[in-house]
């Protein structure tokens, strides 16, 4: 609350902070880490910096926009189900020319699903995961159709979220087959539905909004 009262000009779209893993103090699921407009983050030995367009972004899980500010932009793509639904929404702010504000001293911790062995499909729903990805980069991709869609398609093996799938699937004591299977068909369902509805399907913005609520004070204690 305080960015946003301290900005003068008027400019800040959206402020955050770093989202810590669970109980750590040293490891971070977010760290405002750059996204390109074809959803590759920018990562220290990961990605190389050149040849990519960097935007700042902020992570949803801790985060806050004004309202004013999203009516503007017709507010989230409601196409999303979840996956870059925060990022989308924070590139076409600064394409309009908001800025970010991100408050080092601002973190939270996230606590994620645990996996469940007795449950024979994978911890995350990766056709989800591969559909907004896809999605993503065809909608925000900064490139003539032609282009846009080269890209998507030549990075599609790349993302950084088909890395985070191979790590929990090493990592986990039991590994099965099949869930690597499934896996595959997952990302390759997710990819293709992308696909056809990144080139095909218009946005779902919002259109018009009515007068909100009377806002309710948190009471604390």
């Amino acid at each position: 609350r305080a960015a946003f009262q301290n900005d003068t000009t008027g400019r800040i779209g959206a402020v955050g902070g770093a989202v810590l893993m669970r109980d750590s103090n040293t490891e971070y699921e977010f760290n405002n880490e750059p996204i390109s407009d074809y959803g590759m983050i920018l990562v220290p030995n990961v990605c190389n910096a050149e040849g990519h367009r960097w935007f700042s972004r902020i992570a949803g899980c801790n985060c806050a926009f004004r309202r004013s500010d999203l009516l503007k932009i017709g507010g989230f793509d409601e196409f999303y189900s979840y996956y870059h639904d925060e990022t989308d929404l924070c590139l076409r702010l600064a394409r309009t020319g908001y800025d970010l504000c991100y408050l080092n001293d601002n973190p939270v911790r996230h606590y994620d699903a645990k996996y469940d062995p007795t449950r024979k499909i994978t911890r995350r729903n990766w056709r989800i995961i591969a559909r907004s990805d896809t999605y993503f980069s065809l909608k925000n991709g900064g490139d003539p159709l032609c282009r846009r869609l080269f890209k998507t398609l030549s990075l599609a093996p790349r993302k950084p979220f088909l890395r985070v799938a191979w790590v929990e699937y090493r990592n986990r004591q039991d590994r099965r087959r099949g869930e690597r299977i499934l896996f595959w068909m997952q990302w390759i369902a997710g990819f293709t539905s992308g696909l056809f509805q990144g080139l095909f399907r218009r946005r779902m913005l919002l259109t018009e909004a009515g007068t909100p609520p009377p806002f309710q004070p948190f009471i604390d204690g």
